[in-house]
């Protein structure tokens, strides 16, 4: 959807007309956007969808009409504000990983 309204939105057409003729409704998409504000793009890569929006021909003069550019995107889908507590998990699974390989190390001296 987000990729259909940046190719829509160009020099030979403008979604904000065609909203204002009912053939779209910006205010649906906008609300779907709002909820679901980051798509997978290709693999493991994604997108928020804000993005096709900002990058719009017309977005500029009309950006009052947008609720979903206007907020940041949520924490989940921000990695970085993770990160402490990601290098916090590393830390205890590679603590418990050298303890038990050190663990077996002994077994098997004191086995031979």
């Amino acid at each position: 959807m987000g990729f259909g309204l940046y190719l829509m939105d160009g020099n030979s057409s403008n979604i904000y007309k065609l909203d204002a003729k009912k053939r779209i409704n910006l205010t649906k998409i906008d609300k779907c956007f709002k909820q679901l504000q980051v798509v997978p793009l290709f693999g493991d890569m994604q997108i928020e969808l804000s993005r096709y929006i900002k990058t719009s021909a017309h977005f500029e003069e009309n950006k009052s009409r947008w609720t979903c550019t206007s907020i940041s995107s949520s924490p989940q889908y921000n990695i970085c504000e993770q990160m402490l507590q990601i290098r916090d998990d590393h830390m205890r699974f590679i603590s418990e990983l050298a303890r038990y390989s050190n663990s077996e190390v002994g077994v098997k001296i004191s086995g031979a």
